[in-house]
């Protein structure tokens, strides 16, 4: 089969396409045929060797952490799934979907609703459950409470944006010039056009900020949060530890950095408002297996609208 490795950490130059043998299910594990696998900036990061605390120093690895695909094999023990099912899945840091076939424990999958296509399905994992458990697990939102998404427009803010309205909160949403009209369809009440005005100068108070652009920290945006309010980072840094450990001691107001959980019950409430219509995803390029270089190299300008998928 083929796949997508690193043999070390480094630029988009490292990423191999090469031919691996295809995985053997264990115990409690599937074999996914894969149809699309997600790029996100995990895995830039991860090829990067920002994550090698989480992902050690052995080589080769293979890069992506969800994806949506048929499964081909099972091993002993499993009984919830049998092969030729559609299904997504969403895996650690160690071992990726970027390959024509992945193996993986059946507890990381869930089954596809028939009219879900695999492309929608490649893309729930890391910007709808992170949104999903930024919101609700770490956020504590409650209806009528004050959200303001940075970033809107990338595929953390998407989704962001649309969860804290289904969870009835009032949402802004921060992006540039050309995708205010985008995040105003995304549902947002206020837009504010980060090319025109500073976001740090608004008269609003926020109960959580969401900062998927990652240029916010409690030092420069205390002032736009209300009494308790929180806020959230997906991007691990040292300056965010130490305002994690700090405002965890000696201040009403929190910062917190959230990676996503594989909780079932969260990864089927995204897949059903998807599949119900109530929230939308939004697939901003496919690229081919193969030219995955060119997909990082995209992923990183961060100016995606969306998605960005492979097709294996």
């Amino acid at each position: 089969m083929r796949s997508i490795i690193i043999n070390k950490y480094g630029g988009p130059e490292v990423l191999e396409y090469v031919e691996m043998p295809k995985p053997v299910a264990g115990r409690g594990e599937l074999v996914i045929k894969t149809k699309f696998a997600a790029v996100n900036p995990a895995d830039w990061k991860v090829r990067q060797g920002n994550l090698k605390i989480i992902t050690g120093r052995k080589f080769p690895k293979t890069l992506g952490i969800e994806a949506s695909g048929i499964i081909d094999s099972v091993g002993e023990g499993v009984s919830s799934f049998v092969p030729g099912q559609h299904v997504f899945a969403a895996k650690d840091y160690t071992t990726g979907t970027y390959s024509e076939y992945f193996k993986i424990s059946e507890k990381n999958v869930l089954l596809l609703p028939e009219s879900m296509p695999f492309e929608d399905a490649a893309s729930i994992a890391v910007t709808g459950v992170t949104a999903y458990q930024c919101l609700l697990r770490h956020g504590g939102i409650e209806e009528g409470m004050n959200v303001l998404v940075n970033g809107a427009s990338g595929g953390l803010g998407i989704m962001s944006v649309q969860i804290a309205k289904i969870l009835g909160a009032t949402v802004s949403g921060v992006c540039s010039s050309k995708n205010v009209e985008f995040v105003k369809s995304l549902g947002a009440d206020t837009i504010i056009d980060y090319t025109k005005e500073n976001i740090l100068d608004s008269e609003s108070r926020f109960d959580i900020i969401i900062d998927s652009a990652g240029n916010l920290n409690l030092k420069n945006a205390k002032k736009l949060l209300s009494k308790r309010g929180i806020i959230i980072k997906v991007n691990i840094s040292m300056q965010t530890i130490r305002e994690l450990v700090f405002t965890s001691k000696f201040s009403s107001k929190k910062i917190k950095l959230v990676l996503m959980r594989v909780i079932k019950e969260d990864f089927q409430w995204v897949r059903d408002q998807i599949a119900m219509g109530n929230l939308k995803v939004y697939i901003d390029t496919v690229f081919d297996l193969k030219d995955c270089k060119k997909a990082h190299e995209y992923s990183e300008t961060l100016r995606a609208k969306g998605k960005i998928l492979l097709k294996a």
